[in-house]
């Protein structure tokens, strides 16, 4: 499955790792503002999200960036993993999660065809502390991992 890395900070070196190791993913490209368009380097974002052989990305960026970048590239039909916490407030989550569902609608598809988001709870006061994740449904059913 060809993927694109979005973020090449800290984290996005970290994943970048896992994605050139895994032989489920071919790393298609990495986008970051401060890269040069050079090979698989780019800084265009708008480029990954209408690249037809483009099926994921891994979204490495901070996390005020996250709702806008998740938002645009599940409209896009992409698969989705982004980097925890993926959205700031539980309004954006349940925008994004409209989101999927909706395409889930129009497409007929299930969980095991299209990305889907899983909500994974904070801690017992329950204060800014609710975290989400967006899986891969993809990569998590081809490893044995149930979300």
């Amino acid at each position: 499955m060809k993927a694109a890395l979005i973020g090449y900070g800290y984290w996005g070196k970290i994943i970048e790792k896992y994605i050139c190791d895994s032989t489920y993913f071919d790393l298609a490209a990495v986008c970051s503002p401060e890269l040069d368009n050079n090979g698989i380097y780019t800084k265009d974002l708008e480029k990954l999200m209408y690249d037809p052989q483009l099926e994921a990305v891994f979204i490495c960026t901070p996390v005020s960036t996250h709702f806008d970048i998740c938002k645009k590239f599940l409209e896009s039909g992409k698969h989705i993993f982004c980097e925890k916490p993926t959205v700031k407030t539980l309004e954006q989550f349940q925008i994004l999660k409209n989101e999927l569902q909706g395409i889930m609608r129009r497409s007929g598809g299930t969980i095991e065809k299209h990305s889907y988001i899983v909500q994974v709870a904070g801690d017992k006061a329950g204060i800014g502390t609710t975290h989400t994740v967006m899986c891969m449904a993809h990569f998590f059913k081809k490893n044995g991992i149930s979300c």
